[in-house]
């Protein structure tokens, strides 16, 4: 099987300049965060080196339905792909080697603007820190299992009453109360 002829032909047509996505043979991912595929269209069809690439038309998919998901081609597999990943790669290589899980890091924190600009390989605390800065992350009463707010925290902190009481009064275990007061849990509010 040979690889899409993607540089030749890009000359000779209006696709923009695409980029090889690393261990996916075949498909291309664009500056404006587009994915491109040599591959022929159908469940059989094969990679076809003498046609232009083709845009793919990106969804959503699985629980993280605020990212956009593509369909490509891995050992004669299809396996869905984010598309943030799939550009960062093809823009900024692999994730690089360390300590800790690597993520795709939205600058601007939008999740469905996949320019390659706007796109960084992260850890997962630099990318959580980022989503504190942009608002978006789902700690305190933002989580959908908190059973407690900000200013009932704060009360808990203030109070002098013993854990079980303060746990019936609020619906939560006097575990929960000791970890509030000694910041276990609600570390970052003040």
């Amino acid at each position: 099987m040979r690889p899409c002829q993607g540089d030749a032909l890009l000359e000779r047509t209006m696709t923009p300049r695409l980029h090889s996505i690393p261990d996916f043979l075949g498909y291309f991912a664009s500056a404006d965060g587009s994915i491109w595929s040599c591959w022929g269209r159908g469940r059989h069809a094969g990679n076809n080196p003498d046609q232009p690439p083709h845009l793919l038309r990106p969804g959503r998919c699985g629980t993280q339905r605020s990212y956009l998901h593509v369909s490509l081609r891995h050992d004669n597999k299809l396996t869905s792909v984010r598309v943030s990943r799939a550009v960062c790669a093809a823009f900024r290589g692999p994730p690089p080697p360390g300590p800790g899980r690597i993520e795709v890091r939205h600058k601007n924190g939008n999740p469905l603007d996949n320019r390659s600009r706007n796109l960084a390989w992260a850890t997962t605390s630099q990318n959580q820190r980022d989503r504190v800065r942009h608002g978006t992350s789902n700690r305190g009463e933002r989580c959908g299992t908190a059973k407690l707010g900000r200013q009932q925290v704060q009360k808990i902190r203030r109070s002098i009453e013993s854990s079980s009481t303060l746990a019936e009064r609020y619906g939560v275990s006097a575990r929960t109360i000791r970890d509030i007061k000694s910041r276990r849990r609600w570390a970052w509010l003040k």
